[in-house]
């Protein structure tokens, strides 16, 4: 086959690909309700010599928009995925804001979430224990290492688990 050829087929192609891989003819009336006539242009019924190349144009195309299909769908997961882990950041955030916290963090660190167990004097045990919560944000061998986002949320549900402020300074919990 000549590149010449390659032209009229790859109109062909396009337009076949532009007007849809099954198109539906319906007739108007009260004949159209007994019987919907359907024309199918898939790769399966073309035999001629340059079927071939049609066939694997049509496969190439259904193929392609099922690739771009899964894209959007990865997309939309992993937008929901980011969305999720900063709602959860968030929230955390948002819960560690009061006075108790703010002496807790005075308490065991000085303010510093720079230290190495962080500004709420995380535990190496417990950082490593609650691995799970931190994890999907990174990866820190000790609290001080985490950004203050991180270990507010982990010190929020190190609150949340084990049923408040228990585990902490004395000196700010009365206990």
């Amino acid at each position: 086959m000549h590149r010449r050829h390659l032209i009229p087929i790859s109109l062909a192609v396009a337009g076949i690909m532009s007007l849809s891989v099954v198109a539906t003819v319906a007739t108007q009336g009260d004949a159209a309700a007994s019987s919907t006539p359907v024309i199918t242009a898939s790769a399966q019924h073309i035999s001629s010599p340059t079927g071939s190349a049609l066939k694997r144009a049509v496969r190439g195309r259904v193929v392609h928009a099922q690739r771009a299909h899964d894209i959007h769908a990865l997309e939309a997961l992993e937008t929901a995925v980011v969305t999720s882990k900063l709602k959860a950041l968030v929230t955390a955030h948002n819960a560690v804001q009061g006075p108790m916290w703010s002496c807790i963090r005075i308490a065991e660190s000085g303010g510093n979430y720079g230290d190495t167990s962080g500004a709420y004097g995380i535990l190496i045990s417990s950082w490593d224990a609650y691995a799970s919560v931190w994890e999907p944000y990174g990866s820190w061998s000790v609290p001080g290492e985490a950004p203050p986002a991180v270990q507010d949320l982990v010190a929020y549900t190190l609150y949340q688990v084990g049923g408040g402020f228990g585990g902490w300074n004395d000196r700010c919990t009365g206990t």
